[in-house]
């Protein structure tokens, strides 16, 4: 029998290494985990049943591609992500924020409209603001929902990183007021502010989340964005404490490498 609300609890440490597992009403999930990718609502070239025998304990999907096609009322009619997968295990759902750095020469960003898109199947034009994101989100009946950030391409100009950094900050507060107050379900923030430690600082101080590091590096880059993350990750870690936690609360860490997602827990929790 499973926890009908949404928890997490830390079993084990070892100095900034930490065993945890979350609780939902649908299964629970070990941290740190492997996090099955199935963007379009199907793990390619697999049956559900394979996932689920391989040990995969959550399934991420995209906001973005599935609001594209198949539509998100074509989900809904059927009772949701689960329901149109028929899939029992939680599924995580990414808020479309990774697409506006990814199909960047089709979108237009604005702190107050959100990203306006021309979709990369057929041109037509929509606009995802944080709204519009938790809504379908929503729609789509995840079990953890992500805020809708800007992720800024690898870079070291730290202008341009804290600019993003400000408009994620806003973007993520719209987020939480759209996702308003469930307990079956997490809203997760996203940890901003690149490989700066300052700007880190700054994210978690204005608005402490849940966490994930988000980062696509390009693949002639990607020694020198191995080196950076570990560091990062290493330092968010640590600022991930006690200081910035409450009792009644949870944070997670999300690392993504490439298209690889890994959830780990830190040692305590934040509300977002």
């Amino acid at each position: 029998m499973f926890d009908e609300n949404f928890s997490f609890k830390v079993l084990k440490e070892d100095g900034i290494a930490r065993l945890g597992k979350i609780f939902t009403h649908r299964g629970l999930i070990d941290t740190p985990t492997f996090m099955t990718v199935g963007t379009l609502g199907t793990v390619k070239a697999t049956f559900i049943d394979d996932v689920i025998l391989s040990g995969a304990q959550i399934i991420l999907s995209n906001t973005y591609h599935l609001m594209i096609r198949p539509g998100v009322e074509r989900i809904k009619r059927v009772g949701g992500l689960h329901q149109f997968m028929n899939c029992k295990l939680p599924i995580l759902t990414d808020s479309g924020g990774f697409q506006i750095m990814s199909l960047s020469k089709l979108v237009k960003i604005d702190e107050k409209i959100g990203a306006t898109f021309n979709s990369h199947i057929d041109g037509k034009k929509f606009i995802l603001s944080p709204e519009e994101s938790i809504k379908i989100q929503k729609d789509l009946n995840s079990d953890i929902v992500m805020v809708l950030d800007e992720c800024p391409k690898l870079t070291n100009d730290k202008k341009r990183i804290s600019k993003s950094l400000n408009l994620s900050i806003n973007w993520a507060k719209r987020s939480k007021d759209a996702f308003g107050d469930n307990k079956k379900k997490a809203l997760f923030g996203i940890v901003q502010g690149g490989i700066y430690k300052d700007l880190n600082l700054v994210f978690f101080k204005i608005l402490p989340l849940n966490t994930e590091f988000i980062t696509a590096p390009p693949a002639k880059q990607r020694f020198g964005f191995l080196v950076s993350l570990y560091r990062c990750s290493n330092w968010c870690n640590t600022i991930i404490s006690k200081a910035f936690c409450n009792d009644a609360a949870m944070s997670l860490c999300l690392l993504r490498i490439g298209s690889f997602l890994f959830l780990s827990g830190p040692s305590n929790s934040i509300n977002l």
